[in-house]
């Protein structure tokens, strides 16, 4: 399916990646918390674009809650290069998989393989993909996106804490530094720590903050999250992009504050998505 009209003074030119209304099938890696193979979504893009829309979704497994993080990579395969890295996802024993959806802003040329891959705990878990290829005069054509915060050892994020008093917020905790571009927007990624919460409503509020460890200036405040009892997952997975402004070299961090005092529905982990 293509579709082309116009926004913004530009053109908008779309191509669904995988050709089908069920999106593409990938396996994490046997070991856990360990990236798999990669898995073809387009063999070759028909033209220039500049980002890709992803709308994707651990596969629901009910003896199990599972965390996933997944790469987007462009090039041949064997010669597989990450533009979008550790995009997280989980599934959830109490009632399904919710979606995250993203978009890897990233020059792509015509003629592009793209693929993706991803790693769980627990092993050989499997993700449903789709995704949308994106031509825009929206997005600069050197824009790329960078992870910050992401937990390869525990496929998630970074772990936030909002301590044992009910909606106060929590000490912060460092995402990362931003790279020699700083960073413009940013979207805001959540993960359950592989905790089943299905028994407690929970509200969180997240405070995205930059500068010095004691000297934090908040950048974005309060954005909110949530799960309801008898669902278990944690919404939305991934925020929109945030128009933001972070000088190169700066440290980021997160904290928050929650309606939960219990250890194990507190705490969530935190991943920050930056266009460059």
């Amino acid at each position: 399916m293509q579709q082309l009209r116009a926004i913004s003074g530009g053109i908008v030119r779309g191509t669904d990646l995988d050709g089908a209304s069920s999106g593409v099938t990938i396996t994490a890696n046997a070991t856990l918390n360990t990236k798999g193979s990669y898995t073809e979504l387009l063999a070759s893009t028909p033209y220039q674009a500049n980002a890709i829309i992803l709308n994707f979704r651990g596969v629901h497994t009910p003896a199990s809650t599972t965390a996933f993080l997944m790469d987007i990579a462009v090039g041949a395969g064997g010669s597989e290069v990450v533009i979008g890295e550790n995009l997280i996802a989980s599934s959830h024993t109490s009632n399904g998989s919710p979606a995250s959806v993203i978009t890897i802003v990233h020059p792509i040329p015509q003629g592009t393989r793209i693929s993706a891959r991803c790693q769980a705990n627990p092993g050989s878990s499997q993700m449903i993909v789709q995704g949308f290829l994106n031509s825009s005069a929206s997005q600069g054509s050197m824009d790329v996106t960078t992870t910050y915060g992401a937990s390869t050892p525990f496929s998630g994020g970074t772990d936030v804490d909002p301590g044992a008093v009910a909606n106060t917020k929590g000490a912060w905790a460092e995402l990362g530094t931003s790279g020699p571009a700083g960073v413009r927007q940013l979207s805001i990624g959540v993960g359950p720590r592989l905790q089943d919460r299905a028994a407690e409503v929970t509200n969180w509020q997240i405070d995205i903050g930059i500068g010095a460890a004691g000297s934090e200036h908040v950048i974005v405040p309060d954005w909110p999250v949530s799960t309801s009892e008898g669902i278990g997952v944690i919404l939305p997975v991934i925020s929109p992009i945030i128009d933001v402004s972070i000088p190169s070299g700066t440290r980021i961090a997160a904290r928050a504050r929650s309606s939960s005092t219990a250890a194990l529905t507190r705490i969530i982990d935190v991943i920050g998505y930056g266009v460059a």
